[in-house]
């Protein structure tokens, strides 16, 4: 029993960790598009930190601190359309923060002494069921998103973005050198930073063995077992696999301790 709840709060780490890093990915992509004349629409997705929106509009986007700086530089479409964009990233980033907010509860109530295992499946199926749709970028087509294989984890999605990210890696890292003087001159926060280049080296190591893993799949089922407890890396993605173990794992808990209260109350009545 302790190992199933340790299992359960590993997991839940997990999902809460990668819905974290995507909510980041679509708030800083978010930062990069939208005006600075336009009301930014903040949803809390760091928690009690306070933030300066702003003074963080008006920064440079490159010298923004970590956790508003984006690592996507590649240009949009020529055919993009502002409004489409604007509406797309903004949706986005309010779609997973929601995800993550119930991620985070989900963390904090399996932490707790006596978690309440059912509210804790209600909250994974939410997650798992949620979706939304947001504007084409180019022709403002309704796009829908889930929690699907498309997030990652899953076998081909991984090794296209393990190449991407060998190749994008050492960019960045050029990216820093050239950012290490405005750092110096305290102009950029994050980017040409020691941190930056750190993260810029674990971020390449993640890349190979993303690249790794897919091609030797025995290793990324492992992986897979030991973070979601699931060994589909082939038609689900991390996050839905997360979810699932959360909700089998809480599942069996929930029977356990139903069993245990009919054995209180069995005994109760041999004793009257």
């Amino acid at each position: 029993m302790f190992f199933n709840h340790a299992k359960s709060n590993r997991i839940s780490m997990h999902l809460e960790s990668t819905l974290a890093e995507i909510c980041r990915e679509r708030w800083s992509k978010y930062l990069t598009v939208v005006p600075k004349d336009c009301v930014i629409h903040y949803n809390g997705h760091l928690g009690n930190q306070k933030i300066n929106l702003e003074k963080l509009i008006n920064d440079f986007g490159s010298f923004r601190p970590k956790e508003h700086f984006s690592w996507d530089f590649a240009p949009l479409p020529y055919d993009a359309k502002p409004m489409y964009v604007l509406a797309n990233a903004k949706k986005q980033y309010h779609f997973y923060s929601e995800l993550l907010k119930e991620a985070r509860i989900i963390t904090a109530e399996l932490n707790k002494p006596n978690p309440n295992y059912q509210s804790i499946i209600d909250r994974a199926t939410r997650i798992k069921n949620s979706s939304t749709t947001v504007p084409s970028i180019i022709d403002g087509a309704r796009i829908t998103l889930n929690v699907g294989w498309s997030l990652g984890g899953n076998l081909v999605i991984d090794f296209i973005t393990g190449l991407f990210g060998l190749i994008h890696a050492p960019i960045m890292a050029l990216v820093g050198v050239l950012y290490a003087i405005p750092y110096c001159l305290s102009f950029s926060q994050y980017c040409g930073s020691p941190e930056f280049f750190l993260d810029t080296a674990v971020y390449f190591c993640n890349s190979a063995f993303q690249v790794l893993s897919s091609i030797f799949y025995p290793l990324g089922m492992l992986y897979s077992k030991y973070t979601t407890d699931s060994y589909d890396i082939v038609t689900k993605g991390k996050v839905e696999r997360a979810v699932e173990g959360i909700i089998s794992l809480a599942k069996e808990k929930l029977v356990v301790c139903e069993e245990q209260v009919d054995t209180g109350l069995s005994l109760l009545d041999m004793i009257d």
